[in-house]
């Protein structure tokens, strides 16, 4: 069942914490200011709006050999989205042989403030005790409309035995097309979420209004904490000594 959508500004974000079911819209490239709560670094060039063809919609392309050229949400770095809900959702199509880098910043249970890097450029997840995790995309298919599932509480289990990761901004880094970026949270019984959440059961809870059109050749894939012990080596960084 497809789940309810909501804009960003419609619950008042940036003020308090939202937890609960449906979804919440934080870009699309449609509209006459999609980047309103974006902050966009870099060469104007390198960051811009198109029409797609393969999609017959718009998109926001982000393109150059630096990686400063990002968007970043909420604008304002001294601003928290607060968004309390299980997956972060990226519809996205990534160039063969380039880089590609998201940027999530979330705050666990015990009130500190981590960060997650998913990057095309690493090979093995690294996991800081302290601060940060470095995490590969692993298997993403190049050239292809993609809808990633990123579970934040698996995640969380990273830092601390309490998975619970509270979203606070999303920063997209070049190279790359983005359709949209939405959280959800299932609704599902708590007990059943393990059992039943694959690939196919997350897409059909996916807002209507965001489902690919039926002639665009798409996938989909989660990225959660289970998929990478299975496909690669957990390596921890060695903690600097305080001087």
């Amino acid at each position: 069942m497809a789940a309810p959508l909501y804009n960003v500004a419609s619950i008042k974000l940036f003020k308090s914490c939202y937890q609960g079911p449906g979804c919440i819209e934080l870009f699309s490239a449609r509209g006459n200011n999609p980047v309103k709560y974006w902050k966009l670094s870099g060469a104007p060039s390198g960051i811009r709006r198109e029409y797609s063809k393969n999609l017959r919609g718009l998109v926001y392309c982000l393109d150059a050999g630096s990686r400063t050229v990002k968007m970043r949400m909420p604008a304002d770095e001294t601003m928290s989205l607060s968004i309390n809900q299980r997956f972060l959702v990226f519809q996205v199509k990534v160039p063969d042989k380039k880089y590609f880098c998201l940027e999530i910043g979330v705050t666990d249970s015990d009130n500190i403030q981590r960060r997650l890097y998913f990057s095309t450029m690493r090979r093995q997840f690294c996991a800081s005790s302290l601060l940060n995790a470095k995490i590969p995309f692993i298997g993403l298919q190049p050239d292809v409309w993609s809808t990633l599932f990123i579970d934040l509480y698996s995640f969380g289990s990273v830092f601390t035995t309490k998975a619970s990761l509270t979203l606070n901004d999303v920063t997209v880094h070049a190279n790359c097309e983005i359709r949209r970026i939405f959280t959800m949270e299932p609704q599902i019984e708590t007990s059943k979420i393990g059992m039943f959440l694959d690939e196919k059961a997350l897409t059909e809870m996916v807002p209507r209004s965001c489902v690919f059109p039926g002639h665009v050749t798409n996938v989909a894939q989660i990225l959660d904490l289970q998929s990478f012990r299975k496909e690669t080596i957990l390596e921890k960084e060695p903690e600097k000594a305080v001087s």
